[in-house]
């Protein structure tokens, strides 16, 4: 359901001929589709598997890649207008979540935007994923987090609750993609691979031959102060 969160930054911000950064950019997805709006992106990507599978497709208008992550991330002062975490702030680790927001204030132009899109611990697609990983606290800190913005330089725009939808093939092609965003999920599989079965027979409904699950989630909408970024 990518293009649900599309139409909600293109509500909020321009992105034609714009420098956008997406922050976890996994196979590429997002970036591809804000390139196909004219925005020049690049995708910051810490995993090695993802990273490697956004390389390999087709370029749509030039967009780019670079192994990094949210709180170093690789990139000038003040040479971006938009930076995005769609689902990824909460895969930062707790401790430097603050820090990842604070080099997004680094990197954007004065005027620029934050886009932050969380999930919260609740639906049906967090009952399927607890069982590989609980993110019941990783999810809690990374909106903790986001309390902190304001004192980094950003006034807040928007905030609303939202629905996303992960469509899965099978069983098989949830625990495929459930690992390429966090290799380290691969050992805790087998160990609960009977249970996360369970689950997604129970927690998904079928859709024109597809398992659906439903992920609340919180969508955030900051502007760069136009003054300097506070040292941190």
């Amino acid at each position: 359901m990518l293009d649900h969160h599309i139409d909600h930054i293109v509500a909020r911000v321009r992105v034609g001929e714009r420098d956008v950064v997406d922050v976890g950019s996994g196979t590429g997805a997002l970036a591809r589709r804000l390139a196909e709006l004219g925005a020049r992106v690049t995708g910051i990507e810490a995993g090695e598997a993802p990273l490697a599978i956004a390389l390999a497709k087709p370029r749509v208008s030039g967009e780019r890649y670079l192994q990094g992550v949210g709180q170093d991330l690789p990139l000038a002062d003040a040479s971006a207008d938009l930076v995005v975490f769609l689902f990824s702030l909460h895969h930062v680790p707790v401790p430097l979540q603050t820090t990842a927001l604070a080099e997004a204030a680094r990197v954007l132009r004065p005027g620029g935007r934050l886009h932050v899109v969380e999930p919260v611990a609740a639906g049906p697609y967090f009952e399927l994923l607890r069982w590989v990983e609980d993110e019941t606290a990783v999810r809690a800190a990374a909106l903790k987090a986001l309390e902190a913005v304001p004192s980094l330089g950003f006034e807040a725009m928007d905030e609303a609750a939202g629905l996303h939808i992960e469509r899965f093939a099978d069983f098989e092609d949830f625990t495929r993609r459930a690992v390429l965003v966090d290799a380290a999920r691969r050992a805790a599989l087998p160990q609960v691979v009977d249970q996360a079965r369970a689950a997604f027979a129970a927690h998904g409904r079928l859709e024109n031959g597809l398992s659906v699950f439903e992920q609340p989630v919180r969508l955030f909408h900051y502007r760069r102060s136009e003054a300097p970024v506070p040292a941190r």
